[in-house]
């Protein structure tokens, strides 16, 4: 068989696809395997044709002959499922090992991204293939797909409540960065996202939601040059997002990662300029000179100003911005960060 392989024209594509073994018939081996293996007829020689997962394709006495070989090659292989070469049987193992670990430390969405390298080769959990690492692949792939399904209802719940609403949206950011490779997810997290894009407060917290995710997932390495990444993506959410729960998070996980951190200190130098300048710049108004300078923006993001306040109705607040312009703008205009404020302040 293995020589018919090797010279034989009409065979040598199957040369890849088969692994040709000889079986001894004498000693207990043989009694194993031919109870195991059921075959037809009593001469010899007897040809088995086994599948990678231990299905028995053909068992059969006789030697086979011109076509018949090829054709029995032919037809067992369409029942055989995807054959891999050698880097990809590697990639699968390797991806198995570090989805299995991080499915071990109920970290699902560690494991969906250990899974990625598997895209080029096929989608994890529909490789079609008996071979073990490929049937590993998809075991991970489905239970992968199974919790983020599960994950996705959870944060389904948390956007509904206020107090957990902006934690929900960096979640559902999270799932779409690292899962988008598992059709499944990709359009159950997709479908969430348009849903929540048609809030405009909602839409204006996608941006911050989904840089505070990627702060997290860099922050994490232990990597000197990826916690200085890090710091430099809270300190720009910090600056971009001012007086948003986006800056107080990453004020607060920024500390905990670097507690001298440049960005903090920069962040704290601008709050003590800015309540020099709303002391010192009454303009003989003295009524409002506690008032601090503060970042004011609207529920879409487009509009924002760094000014203090000088006075705030039912209706409109008036502002003044570090350039001296007074401003008026709409209450009902105002991003929630800015409504809290004025709610504090009554």
């Amino acid at each position: 068989m293995q020589k018919r392989l090797e010279t034989d024209p009409a065979l040598a594509r199957f040369a890849g696809q088969f692994v040709p073994l000889k079986v001894i018939t004498a000693g207990d081996q043989w009694q194993q395997w031919s109870r195991k293996f059921k075959r037809e007829g009593r001469s010899i020689p007897i040809i088995y044709v086994v599948r990678a997962d231990g299905e028995q394709l053909y068992g059969k006495s006789g030697a086979l002959s011109g076509e018949a070989l090829p054709e029995l090659l032919n037809m067992v292989a369409q029942r055989s499922g995807r054959i891999f070469n050698e880097e990809e049987y590697l990639v699968l193992e390797s991806c198995n090992r570090a989805a299995q670990q991080a499915m071990d430390n109920s970290d699902f969405l560690a494991a969906a991204v250990a899974m990625k390298p598997v895209v080029k080769i096929g989608t994890p959990g529909e490789l079609q293939s008996y071979a073990e690492p490929a049937i590993k692949a998809d075991e991970l792939g489905k239970k992968i797909v199974e919790q983020a399904a599960t994950f996705l209802s959870e944060v389904d719940l948390k956007l509904k409540d206020p107090a957990t609403n902006f934690e929900a949206l960096i979640d559902l950011s999270g799932l779409r960065e690292q899962g988008a490779h598992f059709p499944p997810i990709k359009q159950s997290s997709g479908a969430l996202l348009k849903q929540v894009s048609r809030d405009k407060t909602q839409r204006a917290l996608l941006k911050p939601a989904k840089d505070l995710f990627k702060a997290r997932v860099v922050g994490k390495s232990e990597k000197k040059s990826d916690k200085k990444r890090a710091e430099k993506a809270y300190g720009s959410i910090i600056k971009r997002f001012a007086d948003t729960p986006a800056a107080e998070l990453a004020r607060k996980e920024l500390a905990e990662l670097n507690p001298t951190s440049i960005y903090l200190q920069q962040d704290a130098k601008s709050a003590m300029d800015s309540d020099r300048q709303a002391i010192g710049d009454g303009s003989g108004d003295d009524s409002h000179t506690a008032e601090k300078m503060r970042n004011w923006s609207n529920s879409t993001g487009k509009f924002s100003v760094e000014a203090r306040l000088l006075e705030a109705t039912d209706k409109f607040v008036r502002l003044k911005t570090i350039k001296g312009k007074e401003i008026k703008v709409p209450i009902e205009k105002l991003n929630d960060a800015a409504r809290e404020y004025l709610e504090g302040r009554r």
